[in-house]
């Protein structure tokens, strides 16, 4: 599937406005995403303020300050820059909050966005400009997308909570790159007949062997066949080519959180350490037990 980064864009106009920036257009778009929830936002502002102390307790994020959020997309146009991934994704955690208006979203932000004076004006119409030449490129890694934002935003621009939401997201898209690039086996040949047939549909619907499913029953239906079928499993994931980039990205999460979890259990229970802490030959022999063997498609 063709990844389209600046789908990321419809998860971020959210949250919170900030002070002495009320006039900015991207304050505007996340007030109307504020409305679009029965609860005014109240529990998207908990769940921000939550993965923010998440992220500076794991010392990922130096504090809240603008600058540490630019610090961090720094660490990210430097492909090197990271050497550990929060414990938790964004992404998947959002979608767990009650579902908003989506209608009522969407005329508001057309309502904004029909100023065009202001938009063209704006940081945020240089920086749809930037996600979509990423996005549209031969080779969109995260590093690439970074060192282009860098371009674009200042310190001043991060106390702006869209733009602290899009460094979330950017955790997601660095490590499965960066996992992918590691651990990944090129998957040429498959027993089509053995695989777990996931399928992700333009109105978002997961389907695991045609039986539409949630994410909990999701995560439950990967862990076990990943358990049952271990070095012979094959995850076929399939998509519509209409479907955002966020939200098949947070799936990819869930699986590849999955895989995970098992390569944990199996560390502690052979080498008394969880994966990440091991040695590249370790690594490798729990690697072989539970690959991470995706072939993606596109769903027709």
């Amino acid at each position: 599937m063709k990844v389209h980064i600046q789908s990321i864009l419809v998860i971020l106009f959210l949250q919170i406005s900030c002070s002495g920036q009320s006039e900015r257009i991207e304050e505007k778009l996340m007030e109307c995403a504020y409305q679009s929830y029965s609860d005014h936002g109240l529990a998207l502002k908990q769940l921000i303020s939550n993965y923010q102390t998440l992220l500076i307790d794991e010392k990922i994020l130096a504090d809240g300050s603008a600058k540490s959020y630019r610090d961090i997309f720094k660490k990210f146009a430097d492909s090197n820059g990271f050497d550990k991934i929060p414990s938790k994704y964004f992404y998947v955690e959002f979608q767990k909050l009650e579902k908003r208006n989506e209608k009522k979203l969407e005329n508001c932000r057309e309502q904004i966005l029909s100023d065009s004076a202001m938009y063209s004006s704006s940081k945020l119409k240089a920086f749809d400009s930037t996600i979509l030449k990423t996005s549209y490129s031969n080779n969109p890694r995260a590093s690439i997308i970074a060192k282009e934002v860098l371009s674009v935003l200042s310190d001043k621009d991060f106390e702006l909570d869209l733009y602290k939401l899009y460094t979330f997201m950017m955790f997601s898209y660095i490590d499965t790159e960066a996992g992918i690039a590691e651990n990944a086996q090129v998957v040429k040949d498959y027993d089509p007949t053995n695989t777990l047939n996931i399928s992700l549909t333009e109105n978002k619907e997961i389907l695991v062997n045609n039986q539409i499913v949630s994410v909990e029953e999701l995560k439950k239906l990967v862990k076990t066949y990943l358990s049952n079928n271990k070095s012979e499993s094959t995850i076929l994931l399939k998509s519509h080519p209409d479907l955002t980039y966020g939200f098949y990205q947070g799936i990819g999460d869930v699986i590849i959180q999955e895989i995970t979890a098992l390569r944990n259990e199996l560390s502690l229970e052979k080498f008394n350490s969880e994966y990440k802490a091991l040695n590249k030959e370790q690594k490798t022999q729990i690697a072989q037990i539970y690959p991470q063997r995706i072939v993606e498609k596109t769903l027709k």
